[in-house]
Parts: C-alpha cells; structure tokens; sequence
C-alpha cells in the first residue's frame, strides 16, 4: 500500500499542470467538494460568474489576481485569486487526492494511474 501511496505522490509531484487541473478537479466533484474547482482563468470565467467588468475588477481587487495568469479559483471566503502554478502555491492536496485514489480504486480518468493502482509498473 505505502508503494502505491508513493507511486502516485510521484505521479502527481511530476504531473503537467494541466493534469493536475484535471486531476484535481475529477476529485472535487467526486469527493463532493464542488467548490474548490479549480477554473481556467479567461475572460469566460469572469463573464459567467461576475454581473459585468466592473464586478470583476471589484472582486479581483480584493486577493491578489492577476489576469495573466492560467488559473483561478476562490478562496474559502469566496474572492477569486489566480496561479501560474498549481504546485507551487498548493493548490491541491497530493495527500487526499491519493488517499481517495487508493480508498475508491479511482483512476481520475488516466491510465498512469490506473496503471498504478493495477500494481503495474509504472
């Protein structure tokens, strides 16, 4: 089991972002945490989920976003804030997401993982 655990910690720690995206993302609906989505950060984003710019710029205003950057998502206090690196700023947890992995015997749709949980090598 703690073979497995490491395994995926590896496979996520190495990940691209945008499979972390996902990954992430697949957890949260699954584990019943739909809003700790991660979104892309583009102008649709802030369309569907802001009245108008100037709605936006009010709640971008409040955290430190940035419009450059790839992702956003928001905060436990519900203001939106930005990333280029979901690693780096801890924008998932490898632990939980592992750990449902393992208990669920879910894949998050890849077969790196799959391939993991299956015992194979990887």
């Amino acid at each position: 089991m703690n073979n497995i655990k490491q395994k995926l910690s590896n496979f996520l720690d190495t990940s691209t972002q945008m499979v972390l995206f996902t990954i992430h993302n697949l957890y949260c609906e699954k584990a019943k945490y739909p809003c700790d989505q991660i979104q892309i950060n583009d102008e649709e984003f802030w369309n569907n989920n802001f009245g108008s710019p100037w709605e936006a710029i009010k709640a971008a205003s409040y955290n430190d976003c940035n419009f450059k950057h790839e992702f956003v998502r928001y905060n436990n206090i519900g203001v939106p804030e930005t990333t280029n690196d979901l690693q780096s700023d801890e924008w998932y947890n490898t632990e939980e997401i592992v750990n449902y992995a393992i208990d669920n015997d879910y894949d998050f749709e890849n077969a790196d993982i799959r391939d993991i949980l299956d015992g194979k090598d990887f």
